[in-house]
């Protein structure tokens, strides 16, 4: 869910109001972006975790399940336990916002000089 500023107030001139209308077009594009690289990141990590294979020895395979299911769990929990899934999505945020300078370079500045 994209959360964006909502104007308070009807005393824009019509001038300032399209800057405004302009301005949250142009961010909502930007917010957006982070929506799709999430949207990348989670289907990324999901083909990861389907690649993570538990190896376990037994002498049959009901004997191995238990030790191959620990192991898979280990291998998830290194790469996917606690804060690890958030600060790659933070990271991937970061990176966005720093390539775009937080969507200014994409117009995403409200010209605060129309009245």
């Amino acid at each position: 869910m994209i959360k964006l500023p909502k104007l308070s107030g009807t005393g824009l001139s019509k001038t300032a109001k399209r800057e405004w209308d302009r301005f949250m077009s142009k961010l909502d594009k930007h917010e957006s972006e982070h929506l799709v690289d999430t949207e990348k990141l989670a289907k990324t990590m999901g083909v990861e975790i389907m690649k993570i294979e538990g190896v376990g020895l037994g002498d049959d395979e009901g004997k191995a399940f238990e030790p191959r299911k620990a192991a898979f769990i280990e291998l998830f929990v290194a790469s996917y336990s606690g804060k690890k899934i958030s600060d790659r999505i933070s990271a991937a945020a970061k990176k966005l916002d720093k390539a775009s300078d937080h969507g200014a370079k994409h117009g995403a500045v409200l010209n605060l000089d129309i009245a």
